[in-house]
């Protein structure tokens, strides 16, 4: 069975957590210890050079329920202040998202267990090429590999994983160590060691170079599945020009997530700000046929009488356009820049709608799991 390279990775990293399960029975959890992440770099950099075209780090030291909770809270209460909610109603909604919060608690634990009880305190996810091919490198005390090694075997019997100086490997390909580390010279990456060290302390760090947005596209044209498809054709000039210049002159990108505090932050270089303006340009004309084409969807159950009475296509077209637009980053010279955090007011960028899209997109990843191994289980 072949699986596309998104759901594969997404189920590696949820295989991760779920190879603990025997670990965490019965397990007490001492929450997380001093920050690591200052010295992340030190751990990736045999498997990194400038050429190396991504780094995912999840940091799990960061992890920390209560301050999680704390920031959930303050959406929640700056919402029903803005609103105005009298006292009565917001005692009473505090006191059932309470109650929510524990059901968070309870189900991170079993996360948490990975760090506190396995003793993995971070991930870092690596792709020399943007060919799908990726290594997971799981820093961990010698004490723990032999069981998480074999946890993990036994839930992926085709991936190829591997005991090194530092920790333990996962490869998606069993002849990417021969094909691409046995002759593979790691070199000093400054921007990288940078960036991890400037971000410490965010839960995601992700680092991006010489990506290739049409070679994306090819991809999802590839596949099976018609609404990923894209005709290049049908899209805005100035989106077009936006793509040739973000294939051509886009030079790395960095974005972290603080999951604790719900803050994102994001830049993307190009060589220079001619092309920078020609790529946000692009996805501003985008954000117009995307409105137009959720504004066509939603009519298809609609009044017609109605939507033409009282413009409701007009309205709820620049209503969902204006939302679309606050994900646009802005420009600073060279350099697209996006961010997010609790003060954040736009509908969609709020990081309590950031925070629903990442439990949809775990929901998913988790369905994905469960369906490869559902596959693998009827092949045998």
């Amino acid at each position: 069975m072949k699986t596309r390279v998104t759901t594969y990775i997404c189920a590696v990293l949820c295989a991760i957590v779920f190879a603990t399960s025997s670990f965490a029975q019965n397990a007490q959890l001492t929450g997380p210890s001093s920050s690591i992440a200052k010295s992340a770099y030190s751990r990736v950099a045999p498997y990194v050079n400038n050429d190396t075209f991504l780094v995912v780090r999840i940091d799990l030291d960061s992890l920390d329920i209560e301050k999680f909770g704390s920031s959930l809270s303050e959406i929640f209460n700056s919402y029903m202040k803005e609103r105005g909610f009298d006292r009565n109603s917001v005692n009473a909604t505090n006191r059932e998202f309470k109650k929510t919060l524990n059901v968070v608690k309870e189900e991170g634990e079993f996360v948490l267990a990975l760090r506190d009880v396995v003793g993995v305190r971070e991930l870092f996810l690596v792709m020399q090429k943007q060919n799908g091919a990726f290594r997971i490198v799981t820093p961990m005390a010698s004490a723990q590999r032999e069981q998480y090694i074999q946890n993990f075997s036994e839930k992926f019997p085709d991936l190829a994983i591997s005991e090194v100086n530092n920790g333990v490997c996962i490869d998606s390909d069993k002849d990417l160590a021969d094909s691409v580390y046995k002759n593979f010279k790691a070199e000093q990456n400054v921007k990288l060691k940078d960036f991890l060290a400037g971000s410490a302390g965010s839960t995601i760090q992700i680092y991006c170079s010489n990506l290739k947005i049409k070679k994306l596209i090819d991809a999802a044209n590839a596949q099976d599945n018609e609404s990923l498809k894209i005709d290049l054709a049908t899209l805005p000039e100035e989106t077009r020009k936006g793509l040739n210049s973000f294939d051509s002159y886009f030079q790395y990108a960095l974005i972290s997530y603080d999951f604790n505090v719900f803050s994102f932050k994001s830049k993307y270089v190009f060589t220079t700000a001619e092309h920078a303006e020609d790529v946000r340009i692009g996805l501003e004309k985008i954000v117009d046929l995307v409105a137009d084409r959720l504004v066509k969807e939603a009519q298809k159950d609609a009044d017609a009488e109605s939507v033409e009475k009282y413009n409701i296509d007009g309205l709820a077209r620049e209503l969902i356009r204006g939302a679309l637009l606050s994900f646009i980053p802005k420009r600073s010279d060279a350099v697209l820049v996006f961010e997010s955090n609790l003060q954040t007011k736009e509908l969609l960028t709020h990081p309590g709608i950031t925070s629903a899209y990442l439990s949809v997109i775990m929901n998913q990843v988790i369905s994905n799991v469960m369906e490869l191994q559902d596959d693998e289980d009827v092949e045998e």
